[in-house]
């Protein structure tokens, strides 16, 4: 909150001095200074305070809107969660918007287990305005929502551990040591729609808990989905590919090689 306040100090020409006890600091100087502002050189200038810009709206997150429940857990924070990490991001909706907001990890109440949401503003939406974790942006009456999990990008995830953030265009990753990355991205449908829109398919997540073996829980262990490898020459995915009779050719070169000795021929092979 900013405060208006008289300054009976005249910090012109102000100079602290900390190599002395507060006592002993000469007659015109200082031995701590508050309240002052460190960006700017020169004498001191009272610093105005913070203004809020916006609060952070994830305490009454609702994993039943999200069509699962697989998600209740990040329904535990409130006013006691901490906020220990947060990121400005950047990013687009389909082609025709930019988004622009926050992702940042929260600390349960009396845990140590964090869970990472994203709260961000449409500036092509029809009717613009923030969509949080307790207002989110959910599938329109005809969306899919396939992944969709109330802008709750990682859930259950270390409090400590280090957390970075990027973005790709349409795509939010989020990465914390020692689990499975998780992307967001906001899905418009064919025609690239609003999250106002009926067909708005959701605000979406692809690896929120980092596991894949309970249905519903859209993660991907490991480094990711496994690649296929195919074959050039027959277009054949090499995992199907027929076993040789023999794994080391050699092998037949040997037992015909001892075939010739033995009826005293010669035989010379080239390795």
């Amino acid at each position: 909150m900013q405060r208006d306040a008289e300054w009976t100090i005249d910090l012109t020409s102000v100079t602290g001095d900390k190599s002395v006890p507060r006592t002993a600091v000469g007659k015109g100087l200082l031995s701590e200074a508050t309240g002052l502002d460190g960006t700017v050189s020169g004498g001191g200038r009272p610093f105005a305070g913070f203004r809020e810009v916006r609060e952070l709206n994830f305490d009454a997150y609702d994993s039943t809107g999200t069509g699962s429940e697989n998600y209740a857990a990040a329904e535990a924070h409130d006013q006691r969660s901490e906020v220990t990490d947060f990121f400005p991001v950047t990013f687009m909706r389909g082609a025709s918007s930019t988004c622009y907001g926050y992702v940042y990890r929260a600390v349960r109440p009396g845990t140590t287990t964090a869970d990472v949401f994203i709260e961000f503003y449409d500036t092509g939406a029809e009717v613009s305005k923030w969509y949080t974790p307790n207002d989110p942006a959910n599938p329109g009456g005809s969306g899919s929502g396939l992944n969709y999990t109330g802008q709750l990008i990682m859930m259950g995830c270390s409090s400590t551990e280090t957390m970075t953030v990027e973005t790709l265009g349409r795509l939010v990753y989020v990465f914390v040591r020692g689990r499975s990355p998780a992307v967001f991205f906001l899905d418009g449908g064919e025609n690239d729609v609003d999250p106002e829109n009926a067909a708005f398919n959701g605000s979406q997540v692809i690896g929120v808990t980092g596991d894949n073996s309970t249905a519903g829980q859209t993660g991907v262990p490991g480094p990711g989905f496994r690649p296929d490898f195919l074959d050039i020459d027959k277009a054949t995915e090499i995992g199907t590919l027929p076993t040789p009779a023999y794994r080391r050719p050699s092998t037949r070169i040997r037992a015909a090689l001892a075939e010739q000795q033995v009826s005293g021929g010669f035989a010379r092979t080239l390795w």
